[in-house]
């Protein structure tokens, strides 16, 4: 069964991800997204990330926060399998490979965008909009995208995202915002959903 193949895959990555280093992890998660056959990413240096960024800019330009809203529930199960390894990687990248982190942001964007909307899209929105905030020219879009994610949030009713959304709308985009105290008090409740639902990792860094 697919859905067993990718929960298989996914358990292995987690595995790795408390015992071996980030190079091991990513080379075994860009290694199942190959096997997927949905995305390729490569080891991307700093003119790459800007040419997909502009690129990615490109994809959205003229989609509105509206038209986002209305995407259509993802029925694709490679797709939704590729989202659940993107973001076991995305941290691990993140932390240990900082140019590749962007590209699996943009990546899970481009793949919510073009199959439309579940779970994880919250995630797909929350860490687009880190990036956004980042090298975008008007930080604010980035704001809008990570009120969309917690909007993904409460649509799909997934507390076991909770704190890894959290994680990146409070602690990346909307902290930046003057609204200091406001994100602690999301960041705190998010640590202990993740306690509760078994997002350990998040959990913690979202305390």
């Amino acid at each position: 069964v697919f859905e067993d193949k990718v929960q298989g895959h996914c358990t292995r990555l987690y595995v790795l991800n408390s015992t071996e280093k980030a190079d091991v992890i990513l080379k075994a998660g860009l290694d199942v997204l190959q096997q997927l056959g949905v995305c390729s990413i490569g080891h991307p240096d700093v003119w790459t990330v800007r040419r997909e960024y502009i690129l990615a800019c490109w994809f959205l330009h003229g989609r509105s926060m509206e038209s986002l809203r209305r995407l259509p529930v993802m029925q694709d199960k490679r797709q939704l399998g590729s989202l659940r390894v993107l973001n076991i990687l995305f941290l691990v990248a993140y932390l240990g490979e900082p140019y590749l982190a962007p590209l699996i942001a943009i990546q899970m964007m481009r793949i919510t965008v073009r199959h439309g909307l579940c779970a994880i899209s919250a995630y797909s929105f929350a860490v687009w909009g880190m990036l956004v905030s980042t090298y975008g020219v008007n930080p604010l879009q980035g704001v809008e995208f990570a009120k969309l994610a917690v909007e993904m949030l409460e649509r799909f009713d997934a507390p076991e995202w909770q704190s890894r959304v959290s994680a990146a709308v409070y602690g990346d985009v909307l902290v930046w915002t003057g609204q200091t105290s406001k994100c602690i008090e999301h960041l705190e409740r998010a640590r202990i959903v993740g306690l509760d639902t078994g997002d350990i990792e998040f959990g913690m860094y979202s305390g």
